[in-house]
This record gives structure tokens, C-alpha cells and sequence, in this order.
């Protein structure tokens, strides 16, 4: 589950509690604020939610 969101409250907290005997691995944008702007992309890259990241947890 990759979203844009926080850990507390995201859509892979609440498959956890619903589907408890299934994992759910979650590659969300943590609890930090990006220290500069940028595009899109380059926000998301601050976060740490990149293709690399989300392939390292799906693996």
C-alpha cells in the first residue's frame, strides 16, 4: 500500500486492523515535513516515498 499520507490515520492503518491475519506492509511519507518546496516528484523524494523505497518494502 503506497499513499500520501501520514502513518496514523492512512488507508494501510485501517487494512491492518480489518485484515489482522493478513500483512500489510505500508510506504507512507512518515511524520517530517519536506524542508523545501519543489514539484511533485521532488516533495515525494523528500518524504522518502520513491520507486526505490516502495520496491525495497514490496520486496
Amino acid at each position: 500500500m503506497v499513499e500520501e499520507h501520514r502513518p496514523a490515520g492512512g488507508v494501510a492503518e485501517a487494512l491492518a486492523l480489518l485484515l489482522p491475519d493478513h500483512a500489510v506492509t505500508g510506504v507512507n511519507a512518515g511524520h517530517l515535513w519536506p524542508a523545501e518546496g519543489g514539484d511533485h516528484a521532488e516533495v515525494l523524494g523528500q518524504l522518502g516515498l520513491t520507486l526505490s523505497a516502495v520496491l525495497t518494502a514490496a520486496a
